[in-house]
């Protein structure tokens, strides 16, 4: 998963805490960066995430409708649909691809872990924001850092909650500590500026803010470019074969 797609699904239930002056930030849309040269563009529910690579494909998330676009610039063609069809959508998939692979695919395991969320306390400014630092323990396993930020002024340009809590957990395994209230109940904290994951013995920074600035972006940044043609999913991702 790309670190601006996970940055998107956080999104959805997250704030930002601002120690400069940003109380003008609420009336107008922002223009996330991150350390890989991704970009998140946020303004009045709509979400779109893209990519430094020319000819990626880039998502928009309509907090406030509940749906989810995915445009390919290669193929000019783009998906959309609600977060049900895309979450039912991606299930089917993933089955499909581990038939495929004849059982061959690592299977989750159906034992239910043990999530634990630690407040460590204070984790000092990234892009010039206070941040508060966060552990997850999975069976008492550390499996991932994250430091949050909170402002209830910027919320108000991430539209409907719900529609980003759904498809957090879709996206989710759910055997994974990503699925477990306890980390839905973390993202409710704040807005995540850095991610550090834990997969083996060795720590792995996913991502990091490098800036968050204020935008009038336009209508047309989270629209289907003109002359693109609209396809099923399947056609976007490709057969499974």
């Amino acid at each position: 998963m790309s670190r601006t797609f996970r940055s998107m699904l956080y999104l959805s239930i997250l704030a930002m805490t601002a120690s400069l002056a940003c109380a003008s930030i609420a009336q107008a849309g922002f223009i996330q960066s991150e350390d890989d040269g991704s970009t998140l563009y946020v303004q009045n529910g709509k979400l779109r995430g893209e990519t430094s690579e020319e000819g990626d494909m880039w998502s928009v998330i309509d907090m406030t409708k509940g749906t989810i676009m995915m445009v390919n610039p290669e193929e000019k063609t783009y998906y959309e649909g609600t977060i049900d069809e895309y979450c039912a959508g991606m299930r089917t998939m993933m089955d499909a691809m581990s038939q495929f692979m004849g059982g061959l695919m690592p299977q989750p395991s159906q034992k239910k872990i043990k999530v634990e969320v630690v407040k460590v306390g204070p984790g000092g400014k990234i892009a010039g924001y206070d941040t508060t630092r966060y552990k997850v323990l999975a069976d008492g396993v550390l499996r991932e850092e994250l430091w949050l930020a909170n402002d209830k002024a910027l919320m108000k340009e991430l539209g409907n909650p719900q529609s980003m809590a759904k498809f957090s957990q879709c996206m989710a395994m759910e055997t994974d500590f990503e699925a477990s209230s306890e980390y839905q109940g973390l993202m409710k904290a704040g807005w995540p500026l850095k991610t550090v994951t834990y997969p083996g013995n060795e720590a792995e920074t996913d991502s990091e803010v490098v800036s968050i600035d204020k935008a009038d972006i336009p209508a047309s940044k989270f629209a289907a470019p003109k002359g693109y043609s609209k396809t099923p999913m399947s056609d976007m991702f490709g057969p499974v074969e």
